[in-house]
């Protein structure tokens, strides 16, 4: 499935139906553990991002996409980066329906998200499970990012103008 950088920090999950599926993006090597040990394996991923992000910006592109972290990201999702005029980016192709950003993840992540994966912010499949980890226990883990009847989640959306993106990759055609 994932190629590459991602496949020694990604504990991908087994279906392959994005609707069902969730990829949980973790920054701390603990709670990244915790997440691994406690998943649902057959539709929870965890992403492990153990090296730093660089800023997106005052960097250009091409520094940008060396950046292990957001290689292992871009690999994950599987739909590629947008570029300002919307190209290459399909947003229908996503391998994992939602996306949840733990921790203080969601602050380095954010800046990247909009900009390179602005239309997956738009069709509400990022979120955010704010829970400081560090000494929390597996079982409070679980309780509040890992399980969908009991965790709260907070909707990352992004508006933006519509010449910003095609809308082609937002929805799929009506037939």
């Amino acid at each position: 499935r994932s190629e590459g950088t991602v496949r020694h920090v990604l504990s991908d999950c087994i279906s392959n139906k994005s609707e069902e599926t969730e990829l949980f993006i973790v920054g701390d090597k603990e709670a990244a553990r915790m997440a691994r040990t406690i998943c649902d394996r057959f539709t929870q991923a965890v992403l492990e991002i153990d090296e730093p992000v660089v800023d997106v910006e005052k960097n250009e592109l091409d520094v940008i996409l060396d950046n292990e972290s957001y290689k292992s990201i871009i690999a994950a999702l599987g739909i590629g980066i947008c570029l300002a005029d919307g190209a290459g980016l399909n947003v229908i192709a996503r391998r994992y329906g939602k996306v949840v950003l733990v921790d203080s993840v969601a602050a380095e992540l954010l800046p990247f998200l909009r900009k390179y994966v602005g239309p997956l912010l738009a069709v509400g499949a990022v979120y955010h499970a704010p829970l400081e980890t560090s000494g929390i226990s597996e079982q409070e883990f679980a309780k509040q990012v890992m399980t969908p009847s009991t965790r709260i989640l907070i909707e990352l959306a992004l508006r933006f103008r519509a010449s910003s993106y095609r809308a082609t990759n937002l929805e799929p055609d009506e037939a």
